[in-house]
């Protein structure tokens, strides 16, 4: 595991703490008015028309304020997720980069986009209240705990499968 993955996953574990998120599902529309970075639902339809490609979210600054854009055709979970990617990309990338705009295409594999992914999953899903919850289960079952965390089937899987934990 890289670096930056190491460094996205601490960096949103110190989020967690300094904005006292312990409480489950994590309150990530809080934590971006805490921020003072709204959140606006759009249709990105005629922008994914033009570049051909599906667009979960955007972060964009401008005169220093960010604003959090996410494609309002989403489900919940994946709303939320989006959320926290682009504020991973708050926390781990845009501060230092020149660009207004940073725009999240899904599936991108790029080393900002993983780490942004990586901040979103421990964001949404932090590995101590992960094994504290799956510890109190009888028979863990991965849906059961994604809709505790208030995430996908899949991004529960997967961040199981990240843990090292099995489900059911």
């Amino acid at each position: 595991m890289g670096s930056e993955f190491l460094s996205a996953a601490a960096e949103a574990r110190k989020v967690l703490d300094k904005y006292d998120l312990n409480n489950l599902p994590i309150d990530v529309e809080k934590l971006c008015r805490d921020l003072k970075i709204p959140v606006h639902y759009v249709d990105f339809s005629s922008v994914e028309r033009k570049v051909g490609k599906k667009i979960s979210g955007a972060i964009q600054k401008d005169d220093g304020a960010y604003t959090i854009l996410v494609n309002e055709d989403e489900s919940d979970v994946r709303i939320r997720f989006t959320i926290a990617h682009e504020l991973g990309h708050y926390f781990l990338h845009v501060k230092d980069d020149p660009r207004k705009i940073v725009v999240s295409f899904r599936r991108d594999q790029s080393a900002r986009e993983t780490a942004a992914n990586k901040f979103a999953a421990e964001l949404l899903m932090p590995k101590d209240l992960i094994k504290r919850e799956y510890s109190k289960m009888v028979i863990p079952v991965s849906d059961t705990l994604a809709k505790k965390f208030n995430v996908s089937k899949p991004a529960m899987r997967n961040r199981l499968e990240s843990l090292g934990l099995m489900y059911v």
